[in-house]
């Protein structure tokens, strides 16, 4: 099998993040309008722009997330909106990378 070279084209630096995240799912059928679900994962690196993510349900690609990132040396949860912008299949988990929202 042949290795194939990747480029990373970020544009800002990533750094290690191993912190439990909350995951709020809003859903956006008509039948289930105004429910929110509560769910978890576990960063795997961060940025100014992003969030890695790894999971064990499968977000899609597109989704509007709402984060709930812990504040280094504190109790403190910080909301943040992110988009997924890929997922793929880690074994039993989904990786995913987040793109935070102005």
């Amino acid at each position: 099998m042949q290795k194939v070279e990747t480029i990373d084209i970020r544009l800002s630096k990533r750094t290690s993040f191993r912190e439990a995240v909350g995951i709020e799912l809003t859903a956006t059928s008509r039948a289930e309008a105004g429910v929110s679900l509560l769910r978890s994962g576990r960063g795997i690196d961060i940025s100014s722009s992003g969030l890695g993510l790894e999971t064990d349900f499968r977000p899609e690609k597109g989704t509007l997330l709402k984060l709930h990132v812990p504040l280094s040396g504190s109790d403190v949860r910080l909301p943040v909106l992110a988009q997924v912008q890929w997922v793929v299949a880690a074994g039993v988990m989904y990786r995913a990378g987040l793109q935070f929202l102005a």
